[in-house]
This record gives C-alpha cells, sequence and structure tokens, in this order.
C-alpha cells in the first residue's frame, strides 16, 4: 500500500513539474500559453564566416607519410604467425632511401602536400594548454580541405636515427624523410563568429604555430621542427 501512495505522488510531482514547464506567458497580453515541445531556452541559429589565412615556416617541415611499403608491411604483418615474422625479418628486403623519402611525401595533383588537420589537432592543443575546452575549439574552428599545397621548393632528403620497436627492445633504424626548409601554405578557416572572433582565431593559431609546431619533431614532441607564423589573414 505504502508502494502504491509513493508512486502516486510520484506521478503527482511530475505532472505538476511537466506542467510548468510547458507554461508560457504571453508578454502583451499576460495570457498563459502552452510552450511548444522540443523548445530549447536560448538556442540561436549559428553564424559562420569564412576567411583566407597564409602561415609561413619559422622552422624546417618534416613530413613522414605512411610510403606503400610501409602500408604493404603493415597488413602483411597482421596476417603472419609468430614463426613467419621471424622469417620475414631476417629476409627483410634492402632499404632503398630514395625510395622511402619519395613514399614519405603527400604528392596530391602532383604537388607537395600535407594534411590540414594537422594545424587544427595544433590549434586545439594550443587551446587546452590556455585553458580553453577542446570541445569549443573542435566545434567553433574547421580548416577547409583534405590537404593543404606546401609552397616554397622541393623538399631535400635528410637522413634520421631512429629507435623502433618494444620500449624494452628498441632497436636503432635508419629513417629518410622530406624536409622543406623556406615552406608556406594558403590555408582557409570557417568558424563560428557566435564562439569566437577573427582576432582570437589568429591568436589562437599563432600560438599553435610557436609552441604546438605540425610535422616530425615538433615541439610538442620534443623537437624544434614545424613552428610557423602567420603572416596574412
Amino acid at each position: 500500500m505504502v508502494r502504491v501512495w509513493q508512486g502516486l505522488a510520484w506521478f503527482y510531482y511530475r505532472g505538476n513539474t511537466m506542467k510548468k514547464t510547458k507554461e508560457v506567458v504571453d508578454e502583451v497580453t499576460g495570457v498563459t500559453l502552452d510552450k511548444p515541445k522540443g523548445v530549447i531556452e536560448g538556442l540561436k541559429r549559428i553564424s559562420t564566416k569564412e576567411i583566407k589565412v597564409k602561415i609561413r615556416g619559422l622552422s624546417s617541415l618534416i613530413v613522414h607519410a605512411w610510403g606503400k611499403k610501409a602500408l604493404e608491411e603493415m597488413l602483411a604483418g597482421q596476417q603472419m604467425t609468430k614463426e613467419e615474422k621471424k622469417l620475414a625479418k631476417q629476409n627483410r628486403t634492402k632499404k632503398d632511401p630514395e625510395r622511402d623519402f619519395n613514399e614519405a611525401r603527400y604528392i596530391i595533383n602532383g604537388k607537395d602536400c600535407f594534411p590540414t588537420i594537422s594545424v587544427k589537432k595544433a590549434m586545439v592543443d594550443t587551446g587546452a594548454a590556455l585553458g580553453i575546452s577542446r570541445v569549443v575549439i573542435r566545434q567553433a574552428v574547421f580548416v577547409l580541405g583534405d590537404y593543404f599545397e606546401i609552397k616554397g621548393g622541393k623538399p631535400v632528403r635528410r637522413e634520421d636515427t631512429v629507435r623502433v620497436g618494444p620500449f624494452n627492445n628498441r632497436q636503432a633504424d635508419l629513417r629518410y624523410r622530406p624536409e622543406y626548409a623556406n615552406w608556406s601554405a594558403d590555408l582557409i578557416f570557417r568558424y563560428r563568429t557566435d564562439m569566437i572572433d577573427e582576432d582570437q582565431l589568429l591568436a589562437l593559431l599563432e600560438n599553435a604555430g610557436f609552441s604546438v609546431g605540425i610535422g616530425e619533431w615538433r615541439p610538442q614532441k620534443d623537437g624544434q621542427f614545424g613552428t610557423f607564423e602567420v603572416v596574412a589573414g
């Protein structure tokens, strides 16, 4: 019996609460109106804007795309047994520096490019360091296109010694990657003006270029490459 009364009391409370939330008073007539279902207080339509921004490298940009050979080896490794993997390591193909260098480039329609998402990631991480919510930047700022063209001439091949493998058994290896010395890029941003203004966007981009960077061995990864500045926007 007690449970029945508790249930009736809950339904009574819930009904009164819902009735109150549906009531809206007309500001002119003072008449109580029914509030339309699904209305969220303060919800407004968004406003967006697009701007073109030119960035210029403060340090060289090092690129490392996944090459065809690397992808094939990764797929084969996932399909091998442990013994087959041991045999594959013993029968490695001879390293080809020039091929590795060219396969590490992002070539789109014959031009050297780089993923635009790298710029947004740098801005998101910079914002987090400055106390700005990652969610806000992800939702408010977009860099249009999948890739941007790396302007400033052809890259040079660089050779770096790296350590690969499990943390308890890392082995030294050589990597051949493209390096762009005097680079620049033209970017197009689309952003929500009700969440961030143009000056704030450019300030965030400047901070990202100086403190986080893009590409390999950027400041975020304890390096000093891939930094940039905003020169027009």
